[in-house]
């Protein structure tokens, strides 16, 4: 019976420990290199959103024309109830685009952690803005930011 003690393998506590602590490590390191990752893709997704909202709107421009040369603008609500757009997972309906040359987008989107302002921002600024959350410089309308 001792003899099939002493031949027995395994791990000892300590071992089994330290992979434990080991495991921990490499826990603490990559769960925030992780939340970092969504939280920017989350980022980049809203700003895909506010892309897609500017080129829906430019259909809609393109479709009801101004007859007296003013700028219009339209909110998001209008672009699904017209079909522009799909409801789905877009940003929140305060938003609106208006009809300049370019057009720009302004509002605010949250994603997650963070909140988006875009500040009459165009499709090129929104392209160039990286991981920026505020898009754009000049505030619309009674915007505060």
């Amino acid at each position: 019976m001792k003899k099939m003690i002493s031949n027995s393998k395994g791990l000892t506590l300590i071992e089994l420990l330290a992979v434990i602590v080991i495991i921990g490590i490499i826990a603490a390191i990559a769960i925030p290199s992780i939340s970092t990752i969504i939280e920017n893709s989350k980022i980049g997704s809203e700003k895909a959103n506010a892309v897609n909202i500017i080129e829906a709107a430019d259909l809609y421009f393109i479709n009801y024309e101004s007859p007296d040369g003013y700028m219009k603008s339209v909110g998001i609500p209008t672009l699904i109830d017209q079909g522009y757009l799909d409801g789905e997972g877009l940003a929140n309906n305060s938003m609106y685009v208006a009809d300049a040359q370019p057009s720009w987008i302004c509002g605010n989107s949250v994603t997650g952690q963070n909140k988006i302002v875009f500040k009459k921002a165009t499709r090129e600024m929104i392209e160039e803005s990286g991981k920026d959350l505020v898009v754009g410089t000049e505030p619309c309308g009674d915007m505060k930011e």
